[in-house]
């Protein structure tokens, strides 16, 4: 016989028995191991890679140094406009159409309120309505502050 089965009833069945099933699965198994080694390892001499520069964590919208506590800057992100507010030690992001009738949404930095200037909407710091006609809070964005830069994060999933 040829070593590829190791029982004549083998032969019979055409599949190999249990212990030659588990010889193929250990060799395998090993092969792959040896091979993702080769891979992964560097060859002997050879430099490793550059740290490459990480990633920004999402869209830059401006300089946190530009935005003074208290006060609001429109920006832009993917064609669609963006409010930006410094208030209470956080930046927030939204988009700054009314979800009553969609008109744009200013900031009053006297009430401290989004407001609309089309029939008195109000919208808290945190977009929520106050009072008037809106049926639903602003669009928010998420947003973090890194060496001193404001980005809009993209949500994933």
């Amino acid at each position: 016989m040829d070593g590829k089965y190791d029982e004549p009833s083998e032969l019979l069945s055409g599949e190999p028995s249990r212990r030659r099933a588990l010889e193929l699965i250990v060799v395998g198994a090993l092969g792959a191991l040896s091979l993702e080694g080769a891979v992964a390892a560097p060859a002997p001499g050879s430099a490793l890679p550059a740290q490459e520069k990480p990633q920004e964590p999402g869209e830059p919208m401006g300089k946190l140094e530009d935005l003074a506590p208290g006060s609001a800057k429109r920006a832009s992100y993917k064609g669609r406009p963006v409010l930006l507010l410094n208030v209470e030690g956080a930046v927030r992001a939204f988009l700054p159409i009314c979800t009553h009738e969609g008109c744009t949404v200013d900031w009053n930095g006297d009430l401290k309120l989004l407001q609309c200037p089309c029939h008195d909407g109000r919208f808290d710091i945190d977009g929520k309505v106050v009072s008037g006609p809106p049926p639903a809070p602003l669009l928010r964005f998420d947003v973090t502050v890194r060496d001193g830069t404001i980005y809009i994060v993209e949500k994933k999933g």
